[in-house]
């Protein structure tokens, strides 16, 4: 996911949970959120437990979101980014709500020929770059629990298909031979292995940088009369900082059951 889709999947997000799309633009989004979602996002618990105890209905806020840069400065709202607060919070609450879904792809078929539908494991997890600069990328990797095949930006393959809550009539789903465990350890290793493999730049300029103000730090504390305390404390400040660190977190997963042409469009 990059910074365009955020506004895609805010909509998303706050739709789902049946809050109001106020205003829709490019890079600007302003939602009228539900009871719940205020009360999760907005940080007023005085305010509903007030309205709560008078036994009144309470005003929702609305919050104007802003996920393209360039319009900070001409629009009133929240600047909303991977590491920021607000997107961490949403985060949260997705984690929250479950750790996993069960959709079946809406396929038509008939009374004659039953559709077999393979399953899919899809997992979204969030990467965290610190170091020398710190960023987050979200990325959703399927693998299907028949062979193993894993997809990159699995979620942007299937964003538009049509996905339902139970299994169609004429269909039945394929067994698994690859559990859950299994398949998520294959997608940790080979994620893993693509960071490890696209992300040397980054580390090699973190270890540079890290020396280089640990380095300083030594000459200065040669005629410095700052206790022991002190001086571990800025070492580790330095490192927090600079020492190049990469961190996956599991954001959800999702069962996800395709028609046989589905699984071949998403391995092809």
């Amino acid at each position: 996911m990059k910074q365009a889709d955020i506004q895609p999947f805010l909509i998303e997000f706050f739709t789902s949970r049946q809050a109001s799309i106020v205003e829709k633009s490019d890079g600007i989004l302003t939602v009228k959120l539900t009871e719940q979602l205020d009360e999760q996002l907005m940080n007023r618990p005085f305010y509903w437990q007030y309205v709560k105890k008078l036994g009144k209905v309470g005003e929702t806020m609305s919050v104007t979101f802003i996920t393209d840069e360039e319009k900070r400065d001409q629009q009133k709202g929240e600047w909303i980014h991977f590491g920021s607060p607000r997107l961490d919070q949403i985060f949260h609450i997705i984690q929250r709500e479950g750790a996993y879904t069960v959709l079946y792809e809406g396929c038509q078929s008939n009374s004659t020929t039953k559709t077999p539908l393979h399953p899919w494991l899809i997992c979204n997890i969030r990467v965290k770059y610190r170091g020398f600069l710190s960023k987050d990328e979200l990325v959703s990797v399927g693998i299907r629990l028949i062979d193993g095949t894993m997809r990159f930006q699995m979620m942007d393959e299937i964003e538009h298909k049509n996905f339902v809550s139970s299994v169609p009539n004429f269909c039945f789903t394929l067994p698994t031979i690859i559990s859950t465990e299994r398949a998520v350890e294959r997608v940790t290793e080979e994620l893993q292995q693509r960071i490890k493999q696209k992300s040397t730049h980054f580390v090699n300029k973190s270890h540079r940088l890290y020396e280089r103000e640990m380095d300083m730090l030594k000459k200065l504390i040669i005629d410095d009369e700052k206790d022991d305390a002190e001086h571990q404390h800025a070492k580790d400040q330095i490192f927090e900082r600079l020492y190049p660190q990469v961190d996956l977190e599991w954001i959800n997963l999702g069962y996800f059951y395709v028609s046989e042409q589905m699984s071949k469009e998403l391995i092809s």
